[in-house]
């Protein structure tokens, strides 16, 4: 090597060693896993190149330290310490690698998280300007559903505030997370750190210090990180129910006062205020399925706090968790479960009242039923602690020159019709802005969007027009619009920005992909979705030579299309129908369309119509909105009950049970299966009996919609319309395997069968520990059970089981359930169900019905059922068809091979259970009901530990009461399953006899004398 190129090489690596990076980026780790390379790459990725990235391992043992030191020998600015593998917690791997930082500025990240593109270069930069100590940025949130931004984030940054003060931007005190900054090091070794070094929330005090101490920081407006979501992970920040995380924020919660001592009293009251509030909320909603242990720590930190707090700290507490931390500080827990309950059953809505003329006051009812003693003063709001709402519903040209936005704004808890509230509507540019003239415009669905059951906003709807010409050349792209809507009452100002994507003035300017569609014939632009009776009508544009196409709606687990032939000049309809001429299922869909007969692949577009706001369209039978979400190119629909403007809202729904509350009864039966999603099961078959026995008074159904069949001479009612509050309040006979609605009292003269859904194996509420049921269900059950006049029970030992899990002491009638007389069909019914899915009459069959789990209650975690069993590797291994029938809680992805059915919609399990000749379950009450046909089933419960021990657990001793054979390997199972095949299925000789109609004919006969005793009392 040349001497002199040497020379200069040696006194290049000797500069970089000693010179100072621009940041230091501080990384904790521990088991990162997967996570930890796109979270080093986040860093080392940014524009600012000047930066050293510090991984601090703390004892993983995972491969993290192998990846730290991978990277770490492709780039010299990743270095990698260790804690020694004490595993303190990432407050000693912060401090340590703090120590070793060589950066003007100081940066953390956590190694499951990610830093946005651009952070580090824009918080640097406002950082370099003098007096700044901190720049704080926004934050977003990821996870395997998306992302999106918190609310906190939303009003904290909301603009950018340079070189500010805790004095002038007091809510940064809110925000008690540490990535998310840049600190000049010298500010943070002389004025923030060390973290602590024992326990969790070490980010608080740390936090909390910098912004007391800052001589100024500047707030941005633009987010600089991503939080990772814990999907289904256990994080540190996910442990709020243990009793050693309520300590240590006990614990954290008492420095952080401390600190507080020579504090503004600005910043003291937003501390105080978060400590009262959110922070003690975050635990409160814990107390409910909590041990005497946990529920004392908390009350005797609600008295900490609450002795404490400086009086006029109160006002700045949000209502419910003022009440929260008063009862919580008095030690009365059923005060507490009362608001937590109440707030989840009735929205977390607040009412106001005007008292004296000017000041506000929280209207609860829960008041009246707590017991501990409140002061008049603390359900007084301040105006300041109410934040007005406001949104845009349809934007659309009227002119070349200008545009007209409807729009709403209303103060929650305050009726929009309250006497001297005025909404005033400003339009902002860069330099000014100016005023547009209003028309006041009433709206009910201000109402549905508003959610809350108490006050009426139908009136703060408005229509403005404003001028294109005054922000932006016409023709020409969209441009963003900002708007301020501004509230006044009694001298409290209420201000709420708006900003819109205004639509294109001219199609030929929808920009992006849409620009393109005039010559692209790989394109379907939507221009108009209406209801057709039954059927729902997609019109839009295609283009040219597109010969065929097939354009539906489609979800994860359904799609319903129809072919559509392009006129010449690109225009189409299609109509969607279900082929019995039923409604179409209520969810929400995506337009999706393909040509050529292929798969629907394609995403439609937004026409012009769409873009200008949603299409909303009504039948008797159903009502879909469509719209286009900006930011994409995709259009939903949602499909809903055919429900009035005021039946949907949450104020509409209270007032009709208000109504009918007090109307005289009707000679009716109301029945109601699974919360109305079928009108099978026992209320079912108990409808047919009535019918049979020529019973002459209306049968009415809850349905949560009109897709949902119901038995000839049946009269379906959907849930929440005028008429199913009627019958609900007013029937003389009620029929439910389930429950009403928490708000629903019986009344005297009303009759209530409550025929539950099964024998059960797994343990049902008061038997399981109170942290595996939600608080409201306990409420419910609490309240509804005792309303039952009488239960049905298939065995003895399922009427002890019953009696014990729902805490029922009245009437029970054991006797066969009334859904298995469908039985007595015999092979009719096998035959006619195979029929019903093209199931070949000699073809071998299994039903797949597994009960739930808690992950199956939502889509987004409960998978595919190829997470339970390969149901179609299962149709392979035995040469059968397998129809797949989950439970009504379950929402898993649907299968796809041709000899797997998904039946979990057929209204009769009975007839199910009929065509199939083996049956395989888990821990459902179908087991019993199968036992009544002889014929060979198997328990697979590759789950069994988990579910018996952590979140169910199991009567009688299950399995090992139970006869049939159990296994817990794939492969095991179809060798059983197999072998059972090859018994001849067989069908017992008493199909007629007592045994499987029984109990449908008795329990028909005790509905029968109800109905009677019920027309001699009215």
């Amino acid at each position: 090597m040349d001497p002199a190129h040497a020379a200069r090489k040696l006194a290049g690596a000797t500069v970089r060693r000693f010179r100072k990076p621009t940041v230091s980026v501080v990384m904790p780790c521990r088991d990162g896993g997967t996570l930890l390379e796109p979270a080093i790459r986040s860093v080392l990725n940014q524009d600012l190149r000047d930066l050293e990235l510090i991984v601090v391992d703390d004892g993983s043992t995972d491969d993290s330290v192998a990846t730290v030191k991978r990277l770490a020998a492709r780039d010299r600015r990743v270095r990698y310490l260790s804690t020694g593998g004490d595993g303190r917690g990432p407050g000693r791997a912060r401090n340590l690698g703090v120590a070793a930082a060589k950066g003007r500025f100081l940066a953390f990240a956590d190694a499951d998280d990610q830093v946005l593109p651009g952070a580090y270069s824009a918080m640097s930069a406002a950082l370099r300007r003098r007096g700044v100590d901190m720049v704080v940025g926004g934050y977003q949130r990821h996870g395997a559903d998306g992302k999106h931004r918190p609310r906190l984030v939303e009003r904290i940054h909301e603009k950018d505030l340079p070189a500010v003060d805790v004095e002038a931007c007091p809510q940064v005190l809110d925000e008690v997370v540490i990535w998310n900054r840049l600190f000049r090091m010298s500010f943070w070794k002389r004025h923030v750190g060390p973290f602590s070094e024992e326990g969790n929330y070490e980010d608080r005090e740390p936090a909390l210090r910098a912004a007391l101490n800052a001589r100024q920081f500047s707030l941005l407006a633009r987010d600089v990180y991503s939080w990772r979501l814990p999907d289904g992970r256990q994080t540190r920040s996910q442990q709020k129910e243990n009793l050693s995380d309520l300590r240590e924020r006990f614990a954290v919660a008492r420095r952080e006062v401390a600190l507080l001592e020579k504090s503004q009293p600005v910043a003291q009251a937003q501390v105080w205020a978060r400590l009262l509030g959110s922070d003690l909320g975050l635990y409160a909603v814990h107390v409910p399925s909590a041990d005497d242990a946990y529920w004392e720590q908390f009350s005797a930190m609600a008295g900490w706090l609450a002795k404490r707090a400086p009086k006029e700290v109160w006002a700045s507490v949000p209502v419910w968790e003022r009440l929260l931390a008063n009862c919580a500080a008095a030690g009365v827990r059923g005060d507490v479960e009362e608001i937590l309950g109440t707030r989840a059953e009735d929205t977390s809505a607040v009412p106001l009242t005007v008292v004296d003329g000017t000041t506000l006051q929280a209207d609860l009812e829960v008041v009246e039923r707590l017991r501990t003693p409140l002061a008049p003063s603390l359900m007084v709001v301040p105006p300041e602690m109410v934040h007005a709402v406001g949104g845009i519903q349809r934007t659309e040209w009227v002119s070349s020159d200008e545009v007209q936005i409807d729009g709403y704004a209303y103060v929650p808890g305050l009726a929009g019709d309250t006497e001297g509230l005025t909404i005033r509507v400003l339009q902002k540019d860069a330099l000014q802005a100016h005023e547009l003239p209003l028309e006041a415009r009433t709206d009910d669905t201000i109402d549905i969007e508003s959610g809350d059951p108490w006050r009426s906003y139908r009136t703060g709807g408005f229509t403005v027009r404003a001028p294109a010409s005054s922000w932006q050349p016409v023709p020409g792209p969209p441009r963003d619009l900002t708007l301020e809507v501004h509230l006044t009452w009694k001298g409290a100002r209420w201000r709420v920005p708006l900003s819109l994507t205004l639509p294109p003035a001219d199609p030929a300017d929808l920009g992006g992909d849409a620009a393109s569609t005039a010559s692209d014939s790989a394109h379907v632009l939507i221009d108009d979705v209406q209801v057709d009776g039954a059927g729902i009508v997609l019109s839009g544009t295609t283009g040219p030579g597109t010969p065929e196409l097939r354009v539906g709606l489609v979800t994860s687990s359904r799609e319903f299309a129809s072919a559509a032939t392009p006129e010449e000049d690109g225009t189409f309809q299609a109509t969607l129908r279900v082929t019995d001429g039923a409604a179409l299922p209520s969810d929400g869909y995506f337009v999706r369309w393909a040509a050529n007969g292929g798969p629907l692949s394609g995403w439609a577009r937004p026409g012009v119509a769409l873009r200008e706001g949603p299409i909303e369209s009504n039948s008797p039978i159903q009502r879909i909105t469509a719209r286009w979400h900006p930011g994409t190119t995709a259009v939903s629909v949602t499909v809903s009950p055919p429900l009035s403007l005021s039946e949907r809202s949450r104020l509409g729904q209270r007032r009709l049970r208000e109504v009918y509350r007090t109307a005289p009864l009707e000679r009716a039966v109301l029945l109601e299966a699974f919360n109305g999603k079928t009108c099978g099961d026992n209320p079912g078959a108990i409808a047919g009996g009535l019918r049979e026995a020529g019973v002459d008074v209306p049968l009415y159904w809850s349905v949560r919609d009109l897709s949902v069949p119901v038995p000839e001479g049946g009269t379906p009612l959907v849930i929440g319309s005028e008429d199913w509050h009627r019958v609900l309040s007013t029937a003389t006979v009620l029929i439910n395997n389930n429950n009403f609605p928490h708000w629903f009292t019986k009344r005297p003269g009303q009759f209530y069968l409550q025929t539950w859904h099964g024998t059960p194996i797994k343990r049902l509420l008061w038997d399981l520990p109170p942290g595996r049921v939600p608080l409201t269900y306990r409420r419910l059950m609490r309240r509804q059970v005792p309303m039952w006049d009488l239960l049905l029970a298939q065995t003895n030992a399922a009427e002890r089981d019953l009696r014990s899990g729902l805490g029922y002491t009245g009437p029970v009638l054991v006797t066969e359930q009334p859904r298995n007389a469908v039985l007595a069909e015999g092979e009719a019914a096998r035959q006619r169900a195979r029929a019903h899915y093209g199931i070949p009459a000699d073809a071998r069959v299994i039903l797949y019905a597994p009960t739930w789990r808690e992950p199956d209650r939502t889509a987004a975690r409960a998978g595919t059922w190829t997470d339970a069993l390969d149901v179609e590797q299962l149709a392979v291994t035995t040469d059968a068809w397998v129809l797949v029938r989950s439970h009504h809680l379950s929402r898993r992805a649907p299968v796809g091979e041709a000899r797997v059915i998904d039946v979990s919609s057929h209204p009769q399990v009975e007839e199910l259970m009929l065509a199939a000749d083996v049956l395989v379950s888990d821990y459902s009450s179908i087991l019993h009901d199968w036992s009544l046909l002889g014929r060979p089933a198997m328990l697979f419960t590759p789950d069994l530990a988990h579910y018996r021990d952590a979140e169910r657990g199991f009567y009688g001793g299950w399995p090992g009461s139970a006869s049939w054979p159990l296994s817990t390997d794939e492969a095991e199972l179809g060798e059983l399953v197999l072998t059972a095949l090859e018994v001849p299925p067989t069908l017992r000789e008493s199909w007629a006899d007592s045994r499987v109609t029984e109990g449908c004919r008795e329990v028909v006969a005790r509905v029968i004398c109800c109905i009677g005793d019920a027309e001699s009392e009215i």
